[in-house]
């Protein structure tokens, strides 16, 4: 990550945003996420190099990411919310969006969403419907539904996981 972090300053990329992410996942101490994430990285990388020579492009889509993710916990987060926030048309927000990040829209925001799940999970002190309401999800259902598509478990049962392995 030391090396993504170099060349995340060489291309003038706010590195900030990722160092607080990974500092995140190393307490948590999940490998399997730790290097997935550094993929993710190394992956945007490589597509925001389609766009260095278009700094225009670079700082729209550094403003788009940090905004997503500054506000992952908004259920009503959407394209069209984006497509409105950036006065863009909803086709060109999903483009853009993809070619910056390297995955589609929904598929970032699960993604980002679950993390944090994930992470709020390990905490006992925290119900089901708290968690789905802080990671944005309308309802409990809904989360619970989202959390066994992506993680392939029910989030009780990674509860209970996760507190036998303490």
């Amino acid at each position: 990550m030391e090396t993504i972090i170099r060349v995340l300053n060489e291309l003038n990329i706010n590195v900030r945003i990722y160092q607080r992410e990974f500092k995140e996942l190393i307490v948590s101490e999940d490998t399997v996420s730790i290097w997935s994430y550094i993929y993710e990285v190394g992956n945007r990388i490589c597509e925001r190099n389609k766009y260095a020579n278009d700094s225009e492009n670079v700082d729209m889509g550094e403003t788009l990411l940090q905004y997503v993710n500054d506000n992952y916990s908004d259920s009503n987060l959407s394209l069209k919310e984006l497509s409105e926030i950036f006065s863009m048309p909803v086709s060109s927000i999903s483009k853009f969006f993809k070619d910056v990040s390297g995955i589609n829209f929904y598929d970032y925001i699960c993604r980002l969403r679950m993390e944090k799940a994930k992470g709020l999970l390990k905490d006992i002190g925290y119900d089901i419907c708290n968690i789905a309401s802080a990671v944005g999800y309308e309802n409990e259902y809904s989360f619970k539904r989202a959390f066994l598509r992506y993680e392939g478990v029910k989030p009780k049962d990674y509860m209970l996981k996760v507190v036998q392995n303490n």
